[in-house]
Formats: C-alpha cells, sequence, structure tokens
C-alpha cells in the first residue's frame, strides 16, 4: 500500500521511509511466536512515524457483543484493563466497527461528544485528541486501533492516512498471530486436560493428587483460591473437602453448611458453571464469601462448575481470585470441562473413602465386642472370686464371733475386765467385717442379677424407729442423737424391708461418720405421689459440688481431711445406690462444701405395682 506523493522529493522519502518501515515490520513479525510480540512491533512502527501519548488495539467479539484492549501502550486510563471484555454497544468502536470508517475528534472534552460517549470521559480529560482507524480483514471489521495525544487536534490528516495504512498492514499479522496464539492455548488445554485427567484417575485417594491437580488447573486459570466441596447422601449439606490457595478466617472453621445457605445451590440445582464477581456485588459472591471476608483476603472473582458422576451432582468446585472480572466465558467453558472430568473419579474415590470407613468401623466394632467380652467375663470372673471369697471368710468369721459371745457370757469365766475388753474389740471388729463381707456378697449379687428381694408390709415409721434402736450405741459413742419426722402418720409401704433398713443403715452411719461429735442426725419421710421419699440430713463438712459424681464408685472414697480419718472402704454408697435402683428407686444427694449434707432414699410404695 503506498500513498501518493506528486514526485515531490520529501514526500517521496517520506513514503520511501514508510514502506521501509511497513517491509521491516513484515519481516520482523514473519519471527514472532505471539499476538503480543506483533502488537509491540506495530507500536515500535508507528512510534517512528507519528508522535502520540496512547496507543490501544481493542479487538470486537460481534458474537458476544463485546470489546477488549487487547495491547496499550503509553498513557493508562483509570478504570480500563487489559483483557477485560466490555460491553460494545455506546462505544467509540462499536460506531467505528459499525460504520467501517473512522472517527477523528479533535477534542474529546466536548460536551456533544461526552453526551453521546460517557464511557470517553476518564480520558478525555488528559488525551482529548482520538483518532480511531478501523482495523478490516478480508473485507470485516474485526477492530479499532484508536491513538491519543494530549494535545488538541494533535493529528494531521497525512498522520491519519499513515495510521490506516499501518492498521490496514498489520490487520493480517494481527489475525495470524491470534490464531496461532489460539491454536497454542487450545494445545496448551489439551495436554493439561490430559494431565488432569491422568492425576484423577489415577488414584482412589483423591486427597493425594488435590495439590498437584490445583496447581496444574491453575497454568491454565486465575486461582488464588479453588475448593472442591462434596454432597452429603441426602443432598442437604455440603462440605468443602479440599481447600487450596488462600485462606478464609471463620469460613474454613465451618466445612459443612446447609446447601440452601450457599450460592453453591445455584450451581447444583441449575447443573451449569456460573461467574460471579465482586465489583457488580454480584449477591452470590457476596453470600459464597461474607462480605468483611471478602473484603479482607481481597478475592474479587469466582467461577463454580457442577461436579457430575453419571447423572447426580455430587458436589462443586469453584476458582476464586483476587482480580476484579478475572474470568471470561472462555475461562467458563475450559472450567465446565474441568469439572466433568473429575466427577467419575472422585466419585470413585469417595466411594473407596465410604468402604474404608465402613471396613474400619466394622474392625473398631469388632474390637469393642471383643473388648467388652473380655471385661465382661473379668467382671464375671471378679464376681466369682469375690463371692467364694466372702463365702469363704464369712464361714470361720462366724464362729469366731460366735465363740467370742460365749466365752464372753460364760459367767464361770475368770477372764480378768482386761481380758474381757479385748474381747468386746473383737466381737465389735468381727461384726464390721461380716457386715463388709455382706455387702460384698450382696454387690457380687447384684452384679450376676443374682439379687433376690422380698416384699412385706410395713411403714416407714417402723423401719426409721427399728434402725433407731439398732444404731443407738453407735450414736452414744459420739454423743450424737437420731431424730425423725414424717409428713403424715403412717406411711405404708410394701417392699423388701430388710434392705431399705441397710440402706438406711448406711446413710446415717455415713451421717453420723462425717458429722461432728454432739450434733444431730435428722431423718425426713414423705410420701410424694406413689412414691416414699427418707432424707438424712447431717451438719457434717460436707461435699464439692464436683465430687458428688464421685460419691457412688465402688470402692472409691473421697480424698480429703474427713476421709481419711475415718474408717471405710467406699462400698457402702455404691451398694446402697444398686439396692435401690433395683427395688425401682434411687439415692439423690444435695450437699456444699462445709454446709452438711442431705442423702434422700426415694422407692415406690409398692415394689410389685412399680415392677
Amino acid at each position: 500500500m503506498r500513498l501518493s506523493s506528486k514526485l515531490n522529493p520529501l514526500c517521496l522519502y517520506k513514503e520511501h521511509r514508510l514502506n521501509s518501515l511497513l517491509l521491516n515490520t513484515a519481516r520482523e513479525s514473519a519471527q514472532c511466536e505471539t499476538a503480543e510480540a506483533v502488537y509491540a512491533l506495530m507500536d515500535s512502527c508507528l512510534s517512528r512515524l507519528i508522535q502520540y501519548d496512547r496507543l490501544a488495539l481493542r479487538l470486537v467479539d460481534k458474537n458476544a457483543g463485546t470489546v477488549t484492549d487487547t495491547f496499550t501502550s503509553g498513557d493508562s486510563i483509570p478504570g480500563w484493563q487489559l483483557g477485560v471484555p466490555r460491553p460494545v454497544a455506546g462505544t467509540v468502536t462499536g460506531v467505528v466497527v459499525e460504520s467501517g470508517r473512522p472517527m477523528v475528534v479533535p477534542d474529546a472534552r466536548s460536551p456533544e461528544f461526552i453526551a453521546q460517549y460517557p464511557s470517553s470521559v476518564s480520558c478525555a480529560e488528559n488525551l482529548p485528541s482520538l483518532t480511531a482507524i478501523p482495523v478490516v480483514y478480508h473485507g470485516s471489521v474485526i477492530g479499532s486501533l484508536q491513538i491519543r495525544s494530549r494535545n488538541v487536534d494533535a493529528f494531521s490528516e497525512k498522520q491519519i492516512e499513515i495510521i490506516r495504512t499501518v492498521a490496514g498492514f498489520v490487520a493480517p499479522m494481527i489475525v495470524n498471530a491470534m490464531q496461532l496464539e489460539q491454536l497454542q492455548r487450545e494445545v496448551r488445554e489439551r495436554t493439561v486436560l490430559a494431565e488432569i485427567g491422568r492425576l484423577a484417575s489415577g488414584t482412589i485417594d483423591f486427597g493425594q493428587v488435590w495439590q498437584r491437580f490445583a496447581e496444574t488447573v491453575k497454568t491454565l486459570l486465575p486461582c488464588d483460591r479453588m475448593v472442591l466441596a462434596l454432597l452429603d447422601g441426602d443432598g442437604s449439606a455440603i462440605t468443602d473437602r479440599y481447600v487450596y490457595g488462600v485462606t478464609l478466617p471463620n469460613w474454613d472453621d465451618a466445612p459443612r453448611r446447609k446447601l440452601s445457605s450457599v450460592p453453591a445451590s445455584i450451581t447444583v440445582s441449575q447443573r451449569k458453571a456460573t461467574i460471579a464477581d465482586a465489583e457488580e456485588n454480584d449477591k452470590r459472591f457476596i453470600e459464597a464469601l461474607g462480605y468483611k471476608i471478602s473484603e479482607h483476603v481481597g478475592l474479587r472473582s469466582m467461577m463454580t462448575a457442577p461436579v457430575i458422576a453419571g447423572d447426580r451432582v455430587i458436589g462443586v468446585i469453584n476458582v476464586r481470585s483476587m482480580k476484579d472480572k478475572a474470568y471470561t466465558p472462555q475461562h467458563l467453558a475450559l472450567f465446565e470441562r474441568i469439572a466433568l472430568q473429575i466427577g467419575g473419579p472422585v466419585a470413585a474415590a469417595e466411594l473407596y473413602a465410604h468402604h474404608l470407613r465402613l471396613a474400619e468401623e466394622k474392625s473398631a466394632r469388632i474390637e469393642l465386642e471383643l473388648r467388652n467380652e473380655r471385661l465382661v467375663e473379668n467382671d464375671r470372673t471378679r464376681a466369682r472370686f469375690i463371692s467364694n471369697l466372702s463365702h469363704e471368710l464369712r464361714t470361720p468369721l462366724t464362729s469366731v464371733i460366735a465363740f467370742t459371745d460365749i466365752i464372753r457370757r460364760t459367767k464361770t469365766s475368770t477372764l480378768s475386765e482386761r481380758d474381757q475388753n479385748h474381747l468386746e474389740v473383737i466381737s465389735r471388729s468381727g461384726q464390721r467385717l461380716k457386715v463388709l463381707i455382706d455387702d460384698m456378697l450382696d454387690l457380687s449379687r447384684i452384679e450376676a442379677d443374682n439379687l433376690r428381694l422380698s416384699g412385706s408390709v410395713f411403714t416407714l415409721q417402723e423401719s426409721v424407729q427399728s434402725i433407731s434402736e439398732s444404731m443407738r450405741p453407735m450414736l452414744e459413742v459420739r454423743h450424737q442423737r437420731l431424730v425423725s419426722n414424717f409428713s403424715e402418720p403412717d406411711i405404708r409401704m410394701v417392699t423388701d424391708r430388710e434392705r431399705l433398713e441397710q440402706i438406711l443403715s448406711n446413710l446415717i452411719s455415713n451421717a453420723s461418720k462425717y458429722s461432728p461429735e454432739k450434733t444431730v442426725i435428722r431423718v425426713e419421710g414423705r410420701a410424694d405421689r406413689g412414691r416414699a421419699c427418707l432424707s438424712v440430713i447431717d451438719s457434717g463438712v460436707g461435699i464439692d459440688e464436683k465430687d458428688i459424681p464421685l460419691l457412688f464408685n465402688e470402692f472409691s472414697r473421697l480424698d480429703n481431711e474427713a476421709t481419711r480419718s475415718t474408717q471405710g472402704v467406699g462400698l457402702g454408697l455404691a451398694l446402697s445406690r444398686r439396692l435401690a435402683r433395683a427395688m425401682g428407686g434411687d439415692i439423690e444427694v444435695a450437699s456444699g462444701k462445709e454446709r452438711g449434707s442431705v442423702f434422700t432414699l426415694v422407692l415406690p410404695q409398692d415394689m410389685q405395682l412399680a415392677a
């Protein structure tokens, strides 16, 4: 393409220079491997011929109705990002592409121009002079070459003609470079997709390859954070299973959420990928991250795609970027292909993990059952040992107690007073040991489910009176008194009287041991809707609330000054509660440190009706 010169030597020189530049540009473009290199070559060529302050190559996607700044040089314009598609309607490029003719604007600051092209306000103030030339390839306008200057009316007709010449000359180079770049991109995408497929299908544990998978995807897509989230079995909740990149405070701490509460529900229900952008204040994006979180970590764009196995959506995968408008429709189509590739392998990995968990649970259950069986057998062995030992101890002990009493009661005995006192100690110790052995036997019967209860009819007052008389000698030693009070005259009972009095004896004995001398122990009885309640109230040292649950453990005693100074093996309360429960009742405790204690025996008034 040549400019007419009318054989003027200066014009001939300029034409020769232009043709030489174009020829050199053509030669150098053959060495360019990327569209970016061709664009830079075009800029270098024009800058040698014309003085300008900004150059922009804007290419149009007529199907999408968008225009994209593919290459810029010189002064920057606020708000215009390289590679970000924008609507072409209502722009200078739109008019140039539609008309196929250049647009020359001497002063873009004019009110008429601003009113017609409001999107140009950001650049009109500092770069008022504008020339927009259509870039034509095979008769079709593919975009515009825009040259701007800080000076008003900066470009002459000859300069505009030069810009047109250069634009027409480089148009085929631009198209060829774009086609080459597209081909290279497709080859790279296919290679990476094949690698993604190999990674995903080459393992039954997707977690092992997640890091490499995410880094591989990152070579194709802008990615500062990636998450693979999977649905629960019923599809009501979703869990972030694998996370890569930026962490989100307060979000990653609770990876499982109701599906209905997150934007993934839209992706799952529609079964298609979506793009969300923070700059446009997209509602789904704000809900996905939370406004404060997105501002804190700077995540501005997001793509989400369904992960499908067979005909079922099993989860979603999303990528997020810190760039505004980071994702294009081309990115979205590629991301859907990636999501489709991992659906089957992820489902297989989850199925394997599920079966692995089931096998581990089964193994743990079998081990637990074996341990339980061993524990049960150990308990049986212990119960048999205690029962046998108790019987073996009880027989000679009974003889010791009996013969001691015989000797003490023999009138012709020549024993001294000191010997008589010794026999008294032997008798009391024997009786205490007999009670302990009887308790151990009762405990072994309960554990072996061999406890026999017999019902009889009596009143609560009769039992308390009987216990009061039998325990009077023990209380008198500590100068203590037992006082009883009942809410009504006769509280009728149909239960095992011997066991009831055994429980009550243990409770009164404990109250006596842990109360100071010269104190009163109260027993209060009442009937309440078919249940009898007997409370033993003392004014002792009391029990710390945190220690109350330990009171009824077998062979366990609280470690404090009061317990260290009293006798006992820690069996009385444990046996009493187990007897009470065997009779259909229980023992309740109310106590506090230095406040005394209240032990309440609660039993059904009629054991047969309760059963």
